[in-house]
């Protein structure tokens, strides 16, 4: 449904710009046969109706793993302050903290 819903918008745009295309040609005075609207909504227009990623925004996005804390233990930067925090025992003062640990 959401794909629908942005080839449709595709298709809107490529059609404004085929009648700011047909209005550019009739027109008499330079103004009038300004184009400038074409060439900025037709790529655009291309892009959403051939595009197979979702480009419309409809709400807050949907978390990537990557963005969740625990995803960063999985990186080679994080596993070895880990492993080191993993291996103190609870009583310990020493070692290196994770970044977003608090602190005291």
């Amino acid at each position: 449904m959401k794909m629908r819903k942005q080839r449709l918008m595709g298709v809107g745009l490529i059609a404004i710009s085929w009648l700011v295309l047909l209005l550019a040609c009739t027109g008499e005075r330079p103004e009038d046969s300004d184009a400038t609207a074409a060439l900025l909504v037709l790529p655009l227009g291309l892009y959403m109706l051939y595009s197979e990623d979702y480009l419309l925004y409809d709400g807050e996005p949907v978390a990537r793993a990557r963005d969740r804390p625990e995803a960063e233990l999985l990186s080679p930067q994080y596993e070895q302050l880990h492993r080191k925090r993993q291996s103190l025992r609870p009583g310990d003062q020493g070692g290196e903290r994770l970044p977003g640990e608090a602190g005291l």
